[in-house]
């Protein structure tokens, strides 16, 4: 039971926590399906970043080139790598997957797309990577500003790990159509499966009292201006 992002308003942010804050090491995966262009050319998955600092990283789709981008940010160059352009398109469903090590400023950003090694680098990163402590994980937009980039379509089933995943752990994550409760390091898994006082998910308006919950540490998540929830039709637990 994914939730369901309308691309002009939803979103939910999840709770600040010293668990998934400035992670030297990341492994992130999750689950989507495209189902328009949203609010902006570039609208945002994931985000993690103090709205004030505009500092982290941050996992957007750019409508004009039909591909994921994963941005990291550094002080002098930020770092920015993608998809191949028309990899990713409305009406289709994927899974996207992202590893960054930032223990060398040299070190780049991988994508993964359905299991699968699809990254160009856009900009590399120069200078010191830059910290994202400080602010939660919004899921659905970025935080702050006037040019959030509201996503829309279904996004779940989202893990962040403290370790590199190999190429084949990504790329066995992708098949298993499960949550990858198994995998190494994992730190937040957030299945966007439930929601406090609401008996049925499918199709209901989720509001602030209708937490969504991260099943490893226990990170709370908050919907903002009701996304949906919508039935599972993509894993199979």
């Amino acid at each position: 039971m994914p939730v369901d992002f309308d691309g002009s308003a939803d979103f939910i942010q999840f709770a600040d926590n010293a668990i998934y804050d400035d992670l030297t090491l990341k492994s992130l995966f999750y689950r989507t399906t495209i189902d328009g262009n949203g609010s902006a050319s570039s609208t945002y998955l994931l985000w993690k970043t103090p709205a004030a600092a505009v500092t982290g990283w941050s996992n957007y789709y750019n409508a004009t080139n039909d591909r994921f981008e994963f941005l990291q940010t550094a002080s002098g160059d930020d770092g920015l790598w993608h998809t191949t352009n028309s990899s990713a398109t409305v009406g289709n469903t994927y899974s996207v997957g992202i590893s960054m090590d930032k223990g060398n400023i040299n070190n780049d950003g991988i994508v993964y797309l359905d299991g699968v090694a699809d990254t160009t680098e856009l900009s590399g990163a120069t200078g010191a990577f830059e910290t994202d402590a400080g602010d939660g994980l919004y899921v659905g937009k970025a935080a702050g500003g006037t040019n959030v980039g509201f996503y829309e379509g279904p996004i779940f089933d989202i893990h962040i790990a403290n370790v590199i995943w190999t190429a084949e752990e990504f790329a066995s994550l992708h098949a298993s159509n499960a949550p990858g409760l198994w995998m190494r390091g994992l730190i937040f898994y957030a299945p966007m499966n439930g929601a406090a006082g609401l008996q049925e998910f499918d199709g209901q308006a989720l509001g602030a009292a209708n937490k969504v919950i991260d099943i490893v540490s226990g990170i709370l998540g908050t919907p903002t201006s009701n996304p949906l929830g919508v039935a599972d039709t993509v894993l199979a637990v």
